[in-house]
């Protein structure tokens, strides 16, 4: 993953994150399907990890579970970023 897609993808999780707080699910559906997009089928397995966790969140904002929607989406907020802050490019 290039530092630009590494960019992107943690600010689609940022908006995950504020549609959370915001309780927006028409955004935090965009997000999701952004998401989506971005992930890279020639890794399966965590292609499918991830995809769960979106849905994961995605399914608990739709039943009004905001908060255990955003912290999903600012765990892995997290962890990308620090992935990407020991990146050497």
């Amino acid at each position: 993953m290039s530092a630009d897609q590494a960019a992107a993808l943690m600010e689609l999780l940022a908006r995950g994150v504020t549609a959370c707080q915001r309780r927006n699910i028409d955004e935090l559906r965009r997000v999701v399907i952004a998401l989506t997009g971005s992930l890279d089928f020639r890794y399966e397995r965590a292609t499918r990890a991830l995809a769960a966790m979106y849905d994961r969140g995605l399914h608990d904002a739709e039943r009004g579970h905001f908060e255990r929607a955003r912290a999903i989406f600012q765990r892995l907020l997290s962890v990308m970023t620090e992935v990407a802050g020991g990146r050497r490019d």
